[in-house]
């Protein structure tokens, strides 16, 4: 980001969330304390493995997401939203209710993807009918 003038506090939102996949990626982390980069995929069952390991190493970069390497057996990587990535929460909560509505109001189906994560409360979907709405809400 850096030197570039913005003329839109706008343009330097789209500039942290817009890129294909970024919001949907810091929504599940908004839910979910801390992911495996497995779990995510499993989440985003559409994006490609390159897509996304591009998408949070940017995100890492800029410090919105946290990469931690667990050595456990098996070792493994974790991602988790930083502070700054937690004051988007208001923001990915908007987008979460109006994609919603929009959703309802215009017909179009919401179906999470088919595996869920063990051991993550809800992952980010109630199971009341097609429709998902987030575990958490924010006040």
């Amino acid at each position: 980001m850096g030197e570039r003038i913005y003329r839109c506090p706008v343009e330097v939102t789209i500039e942290v969330v817009g890129g294909k996949w970024t919001a949907v990626i810091l929504a599940h982390l908004k839910e979910n304390d801390r992911l495996r980069f497995t779990h995510i995929r499993r989440l985003i069952p559409d994006v490609t493995e390159k897509m996304l390991t591009q998408r949070l190493r940017e995100l890492e970069k800029i410090g919105i997401v946290e990469r931690t390497q667990v050595s456990a057996t098996p070792p493994h990587v974790e991602y988790a939203l930083t502070a700054e990535g937690h004051s988007l929460a208001p923001m990915l909560q908007s987008m979460w209710e109006w994609g919603q509505q929009w959703a309802q109001t215009h017909q179009l189906s919401i179906r999470p993807p088919a595996e869920r994560l063990a051991g993550h409360p809800g992952a980010g979907y109630s199971d009341e009918g097609s429709s998902t709405s987030p575990t958490s809400t924010v006040s």
